[in-house]
């Protein structure tokens, strides 16, 4: 069996995902390619820098960041804190990170709420403060970082988490114009509506910037064609994203590759939003959708997979 995982441009060499697939040394799996099949657009950088430099950067305008901007900050993916990184033009810091995530909420209106989805997003964040903090060595102080689990129900727990601290510290937070926002959100410019939504619904105030964009890569579709050409007996694609459904089946020669020979493909999908994209696609019963997104859950989907094979 072949496991194709089918990515987005990152700045490491392998993902997890593959690495512990590589790591069980099964006879299941012949080979595990990884293939970045997308890649990110990044935008409106300038207007992002502009919303968090009095508050990252600028600490002698600190009073007018208490009296004027946003009082919290939501981070949803790993592209967002490389978006800020971007915007500051800083080099990722690897030093071990000093913010610490806060279980619980000190009632202090002088502070900025990070939010984050995932352990993996609240680190790459951690590495960003090391950085600022070479401009401003103060910064980590002002931060109280919240963090969700990365999992299928992640944007209603964020949401939860959100709204649980705003009626906390809502009675600190004494905005002084009609253009204050209570939370900033720069996001893709293809997000999901349910955060937004959540936030909009019950009243908490927040300016989304859209500060990047998936765009498929050509190098990428042209490397899982020639994988698929060459690649013979049981194979397994694994989408991360919508947009990787949409890259490879909109695509005519991927699209003709696979459905030329669609008895030799099983289909994984890491939650219900990859998966409700895939059956625009494909019949429902050939897509194995993740209990979890996680490389364990991975692999006991591919054993699934093969005893349905073994089995039939």
């Amino acid at each position: 069996m072949n496991v194709i995982v089918l990515k987005s441009n990152e700045p490491s060499t392998t993902d997890r995902y593959v690495d512990f697939l590589n790591a069980q040394n099964s006879p299941l799996v012949t080979h595990v390619h990884q293939i970045n099949l997308l890649k990110f657009s990044f935008q409106n950088l300038d207007l992002l820098k502009s919303k968090l430099f009095t508050f990252f950067l600028d600490h002698t305008n600190y009073e007018h960041y208490v009296r004027e901007c946003f009082k919290c900050l939501i981070i949803t993916s790993r592209q967002t804190v490389e978006s800020m990184q971007r915007a500051f033009d800083l080099t990722a810091h690897n030093d071990h990170p000093s913010v610490h995530t806060h279980s619980g909420l000190d009632n202090n209106s002088d502070k900025l709420l990070v939010y984050c989805v995932g352990e993996a997003t609240a680190h790459r964040f951690n590495q960003l403060v090391q950085s600022i903090k070479k401009v401003n060595a103060t910064v980590d102080s002002r931060l109280i970082l919240r963090c969700v689990s990365d999992h299928k129900q992640n944007a209603r727990e964020l949401f939860k988490l959100i709204k649980q601290d705003y009626e906390l510290v809502r009675p600190n937070v004494r905005p002084t114009s009609d253009q204050f926002k209570y939370a900033l959100y720069p996001c893709s410019k293809i997000r999901r509506d349910d955060l937004s939504n959540s936030l909009s619904e019950s009243g908490i105030s927040f300016e989304e910037i859209h500060v990047y964009d998936t765009v498929p890569c050509d190098t990428g579709k042209q490397k899982l064609a020639n994988a698929l050409n060459k690649l013979h007996g049981n194979n397994v694609l694994v989408f991360f994203s919508p947009s990787g459904s949409d890259c490879v089946f909109k695509d005519h020669i991927l699209n003709s590759l696979i459905y030329s020979r669609l008895q030799d493909f099983k289909f994984v999908s890491v939650g219900p939003t990859t998966s409700s994209r895939l059956r625009q696609y494909i019949e429902p019963a050939l897509i194995n959708e993740l209990t979890e997104p996680s490389p364990q859950a991975l692999w006991q989907t591919i054993l699934k997979i093969s005893g349905q094979n073994l089995n039939s």
